[in-house]
């Protein structure tokens, strides 16, 4: 009795839980729930069929949050599957109520493997069948939590922890390299505050992005208010790349302080912070003093 208990359990849908995004129950119920099931088995036979019966179906948008079925077939590495989409007239550009689009969801992290998510495929055949590279993410509060996400994200600005290729791909799209948040975050201070050397040496030093203004955080006590009282500056972030010198990161580095000073901003006439002077003293007992001329 209990086994056949057990197995009734294990059988039944999602239908009582609460479905999120990555469900593909989310299009049960709906017109397109035949549709979303062929495609979900790479049936691409069976989807054709379905689509010469109603073309609509390619831009279906779930009824919870919005999403498309080619937001899903990118989010789960489905290649194949996005390319029969876009063939058969899927719009890469449907903004989903969760805030996403298609090419944002190329430059997200997969539900299926998080460390594959520089692969650049899915943004450049994204950008090839019309995806603005401008169209910025922004998101609703979920349940009165803040969305990690900054409203107003870019797909640059995201790509920038995601892959060189990508965000070499989005500017060549048009990905507008200065454009900035209502913190005053850019593409190039994200790479800057993430330590991606190569893609902030990309914007900064070959594509001339703008480092002199600052950016800012939201008051610590009120999650809804910028502290503007406190701005933060993109020079100061150099402090914390610490590489060994005459590395090719720090060649890097050194080429991008040459783009600030061209810019404006000195990063030798700084004074570091005690803490930075600190953790290279231990680092570096040695040559410390050098080091702290040098990095």
């Amino acid at each position: 009795m209990a086994v056949l208990i057990l197995s009734l359990v294990s059988c039944t849908d999602k239908k009582d839980e609460k479905l999120t995004v990555k469900d593909i129950e989310i299009f049960k119920d709906t017109p397109a729930w035949d549709f979303a099931k062929a495609l979900e088995k790479s049936n691409l036979k069976k989807a054709k069929e379905i689509l010469s019966d109603n073309g609509d179906l390619v831009n279906y948008q779930d009824p919870e949050f919005g999403t498309t079925l080619l937001m899903r077939a990118i989010s789960t590495e489905n290649y194949q599957t996005v390319e029969f989409l876009l063939q058969n007239g899927a719009n890469p550009n449907i903004v989903a109520e969760i805030g996403t689009t298609a090419l944002f969801r190329s430059v997200s992290h997969s539900w299926k493997d998080v460390t594959a998510n520089t692969d650049p495929r899915f943004v450049k055949i994204m950008l090839e069948y019309g995806a603005d590279p401008n169209i910025n993410y922004c998101s609703p509060k979920i349940e009165g939590q803040a969305d990690p996400i900054e409203c107003g994200t870019s797909p640059l600005m995201h790509a920038t922890q995601r892959g060189f290729e990508k965000v070499k791909l989005l500017v060549e799209a048009g990905a507008e390299i200065n454009y900035k948040t209502e913190l005053g975050k850019t593409a190039a201070i994200k790479a800057l505050l993430n330590e991606k050397v190569d893609v902030a040496h990309y914007l900064i030093v070959e594509k001339k992005a703008k480092v002199s203004e600052p950016y800012f955080s939201y008051n610590l006590f009120d999650e809804s208010k910028i502290d503007y009282e406190k701005p933060h500056y993109p020079i100061d972030l150099l402090e914390n790349w610490l590489f060994e010198l005459g590395s090719e990161k720090h060649k890097l580095k050194m080429e991008i302080v040459e783009e600030f000073k061209r810019q404006g901003q000195d990063y030798w006439s700084m004074e570091k912070h005690p803490k930075t002077v600190e953790r290279i003293k231990k680092t570096r007992p040695e040559n410390w003093e050098e080091y702290l001329q040098k990095y």
